[in-house]
């Protein structure tokens, strides 16, 4: 019969060493992490895909991908964490400044809101973050 175009389906328990390569990525604070990378096809998305395995202590190994399989592991791994940020900041100004509270459907009135709203976020988390060194 006909061979295989695609391999097995990947075990994220054990890698398959031959499938992945490892590298080390090191994030903003200068902490190493060994992760794994290799492309892999996906049948969800009906492509291949650039899949990066970040191992957790007594967790689920994190998970990330792009179907850019050109894109360096260390870009894939920045994007998420740059969307994540984005994401907690947003979910803070909805909980702690009022975000959505804004009654008015006026552009300009919306944007200084959302403005003032991010901006008093931003000065709590530098003010909390000089409190913390401090009485460090």
């Amino acid at each position: 019969g006909r061979k295989k175009k695609y391999g097995e389906k990947v075990d994220f328990s054990t890698l398959d060493m031959s499938v992945f390569t490892s590298f080390i990525y090191e994030d903003s604070k200068g902490i190493k992490t060994r992760c794994h990378t290799a492309v892999v096809h996906s049948r969800a998305l009906k492509r291949d895909i650039r899949i990066v395995v970040c191992p957790v202590e007594n967790a689920d190994p994190l998970l990330y991908f792009s179907t850019d399989t050109d894109m360096r592991p260390e870009k894939i791994i920045g994007f998420y964490r740059t969307r994540f940020q984005i994401e907690f900041g947003i979910r803070d100004a909805k909980q702690f400044t009022r975000l959505q509270s804004q009654q008015t459907r006026d552009r300009e009135r919306l944007d200084f809101a959302f403005n003032l709203s991010f901006t008093a976020l931003n000065v709590c988390k530098e003010v909390i973050g000089r409190i913390i060194r401090i009485f460090r």
